[in-house]
């Protein structure tokens, strides 16, 4: 069986994971809301269960480890597949739930909101968040398209996790979850230091200008705001696991993890375009549906590719930058005019 500590990245997560427990169950011990613990016992019930399984499954397959027999070989891959399934998911458990939490938090330490810098940025860039807003609400068939994208989210997250488990790509797996963890770590934190309320109630958009997406999706674009304003201003009073959710402004993880989505699947030739085109889709429905400023777009994009050359940093992998220039080259050089001797030369 692949024996997944000795990859970095697994280190990473599992040092990520203690990090933030660390950091969340101090900060919760001073919290200035109030926190259902009750609300954590599916994932605490979980836990165990998922370790359960991990070990059973490295428990059978040592069982069978010198038997060669086809069915032996056969039990064996299936046990191999549990055991990845389980390992991460023991991660998942032990993050996730106190990840939200943590989102939370972070917003209420109560930073000044900095809707306006990002809307300058968008200024600065040419950008017209509320024309886009009219477009996209006037074509209510290309607004069902990006609602759906966009909600679809964890659904296209689970599918990769999927692929990479059931095909045995333990190395992409664990650099899939670990880049998943990252960007919402650094998600988390720089939301929290740098918090905004979102363009539509910054801009105080008309109602008009998006009544076809809010009969698509009620509360498009601003199921955060409330929580975000009370949790600023010192009014929220409750945290629940479960009925509460994540709290990103600055950057989107939406963003951060379309690109990490093509990444996982770099190595699958099928998938990568149709998966590339996808997560184009789900980087711009971010803007109306997301309810995001380009300035958010544009800090996700950029934590992913941080991450992403963090994580080929740690697994000794050359740049991706020293890898796609050969083939920027040789593209560069297909509309390059062809080099000739000047005349009398030899």
């Amino acid at each position: 069986m692949f024996d997944i500590w000795r990859l970095p990245v697994v280190k990473l997560c599992f040092i990520c994971t203690l990090a933030t427990l660390a950091v969340v169950g101090i900060w919760a011990l001073n919290a200035p809301f109030a926190i259902d613990a009750s609300s954590f016992k599916a994932p605490a019930i979980l836990l165990p269960v998922y370790v359960a399984f991990m070990f059973g499954a490295w428990a059978v397959y040592q069982r069978l480890a010198d038997d060669t027999s086809r069915p032996a070989r056969l039990i064996k891959f299936i046990a191999s597949r549990f055991y990845d399934h389980a390992a991460v998911f023991v991660f998942m458990l032990s993050y996730a739930p106190v990840a939200v939490l943590f989102s939370y938090l972070t917003m209420s330490a109560g930073f000044p909101m900095q809707d306006s810098l990002y809307a300058n940025i968008d200024a600065a860039l040419g950008f017209n968040w509320d024309a886009l807003l009219l477009f996209v609400n006037a074509h209510p068939s290309l607004g069902w398209f990006l609602t759906t994208i966009y909600i679809s989210g964890a659904a296209q997250m689970g599918a990769v996790f999927v692929l990479l488990v059931a095909v045995g790509r333990v190395v992409e797996l664990w650099d899939f979850v670990a880049l998943l963890m990252l960007g919402s770590i650094g998600t988390i934190i720089i939301s929290g230091l740098m918090p905004a309320v979102a363009p539509y109630t910054y801009y105080g958009v008309d109602p008009s200008h998006f009544a076809a997406l809010e009969r698509a999706w009620p509360g498009v674009g601003r199921w955060h705001v409330d929580d975000v304003l009370a949790l600023h201003s010192g009014l929220y009073s409750s945290f629940s696991f479960g009925r509460n959710h994540g709290l990103v402004t600055f950057p989107s993880y939406h963003t951060y993890s379309a690109i990490v989505l093509v990444y996982g699947v770099r190595n699958f030739k099928w998938l990568f375009w149709p998966m590339a085109a996808l997560s184009s889709a789900v980087v711009v429905s971010t803007l109306p549906i997301g309810g995001h400023y380009l300035a958010d777009v544009i800090g996700g994009a950029m934590l992913a590719v941080a991450s992403i050359a963090l994580i080929e940093w740690l697994n000794g992998r050359p740049s991706m930058w020293s890898r796609a220039l050969p083939h920027i080259r040789s593209v560069a050089s297909l509309g390059a005019p062809p080099v000739t001797q000047p005349a009398g030369s030899i």
